[in-house]
């Protein structure tokens, strides 16, 4: 993981021509063994997106490993990579060679890459990116639930998927205030890229902050974090779980 954080930090400020920090603290980790602890570890990582409220079922949420344990492709429409564009199967082809060398997709290749695709190609593509990258053994997984997808979706829905013994920070309620956030940056502000604004002084920061705190329900500290902007010492919303 440490890695992996630095590989993510060293792109990031290449893309944002930037000297942060990505990562204010080390990530919470507690050993799990047996059954038990692996279906309740499994739920509370599926179950995160509906607790920060970005989603009604875990399963709606593209951005998590649930939908993919039984489909390769389930949130655009199959793949027939014979019958693609010339674009899309050059962009494939390069997923699987990065893939194989064992380097990981960056903004850049993903800016290059889907530039001349169109919005249910990228839509095809992501999925394909997301299964040819996944390391999770599903067969495995759906073990601790009989082996059932539906009942590991059961379990799903009825649980928060709370873990007592992770001691986490939580800002607010939601997390969805961020999309509305990155929304009014590149509408109202006409941003070319949401990271354009990472390397600005925070004075420039600051005037974006007023109007972030006018356009949306996000609270004052959300909008710090969102804005890499130093938080004040009694942050209203901070909530831990």
């Amino acid at each position: 993981m440490g890695a992996v954080n630095r590989a993510f930090s060293h792109e990031q400020n290449k893309l944002c021509h930037t000297r942060s920090t990505w990562f204010e603290s080390s990530f919470g980790s507690v050993p799990k063994t047996g059954a038990k602890d692996g279906r309740s570890n499994l739920i509370y990582v599926g179950n995160n997106p509906v607790e920060r409220q970005l989603a009604a079922n875990a399963e709606d949420y593209r951005w998590t490993f649930i939908a993919y344990a039984r489909s390769s492709h389930p949130f655009s429409e199959k793949l027939v990579i014979r019958d693609s564009s010339w674009n899309m199967r050059n962009a494939i082809r390069e997923v699987r060679a990065l893939h194989k060398s064992g380097k990981p997709m960056n903004h850049a290749v993903l800016k290059r890459i889907t530039a001349k695709l169109s919005e249910k190609e990228i839509r095809q593509l992501t999925d394909f990116i997301i299964v040819t990258y996944n390391v999770i053994d599903y067969k495995q997984a759906l073990r601790f639930f009989d082996g059932s997808y539906e009942q590991f979706l059961t379990a799903l829905h009825s649980s928060t998927g709370r873990e007592y013994d992770l001691n986490e920070t939580f800002v607010g309620k939601s997390d969805k205030h961020y999309a509305q956030m990155v929304k009014v940056l590149l509408t109202e502000k006409q941003l070319s890229d949401i990271h354009d604004f990472l390397a600005w002084p925070d004075s420039e920061k600051m005037r974006l902050f007023n109007i972030l705190r006018q356009r949306t329900r996000a609270l004052s500290v959300q909008i710090y974090k969102f804005l890499h902007l130093p938080l004040p010492k009694t942050p209203e919303g901070v909530r831990r779980k």
